[in-house]
């Protein structure tokens, strides 16, 4: 699919949307360190959106339905408050993209969203103990999420993320494998 275009208003929202839906989701998994940790996670959420949009620029739709998250940032709280059916919302958009766009779209979709919600996951420990997310740590976190959407994560790298995040995770991809 070249654009949006072939997409209804409520197709467009349920795909931005479920983009978005996804970090959120995943960033309710585990809420023990309260407002320093959402705070991180939004701003992680953000970047993870941002990188999508940069490493998918060009053919296809992943990169105009990031740019539409990031447009319409007055509906994220909205958004949030409804990210815990986030999984439903998924399975919605994949069918939606699966019937209106290509083979090559639905697996690019597929990857930003595990992207997005792996780079939430990780976001505390990423932005460091303050959630404090200062340019140039952002720059860098922005480069890391284009390689990692691009396939190239370092060789033993291994997720920092809790045993709930990482449940979610596996519900993520599960869901995935079915498309």
């Amino acid at each position: 699919m070249e654009d949006l275009s072939a997409l209804s208003p409520e197709e467009l929202e349920k795909v931005t949307s479920a983009l978005f839906k996804v970090g959120a989701w995943m960033s309710h998994a585990e809420d023990e360190d309260g407002e320093d940790d959402d705070q991180c996670e939004i701003a992680a959420l953000s970047a993870a959106v941002k990188g999508v949009a940069l490493a998918y620029e060009g053919p296809g739709m992943v990169d105009d339905i990031a740019r539409n998250v990031l447009a319409h940032q007055d509906c994220w709280q909205e958004w949030a408050d409804y990210s815990f059916n986030a999984l439903d919302d998924v399975r919605t958009s994949l069918k939606i993209i699966k019937l209106k766009g290509t083979e090559a779209d639905i697996k690019a979709y597929k990857t930003a969203l595990v992207q997005v919600a792996e780079t939430v996951a990780e976001a505390y420990g990423e932005f460091g103990d303050h959630g404090q997310v200062d340019g140039g740590k952002l720059s860098a976190f922005l480069s890391k999420i284009k390689t990692r959407i691009n396939g190239d994560t370092p060789q033993g790298h291994a997720m920092n993320v809790s045993a709930v995040e990482e449940e979610y995770l596996n519900q993520l991809k599960t869901l995935l494998e079915d498309f």
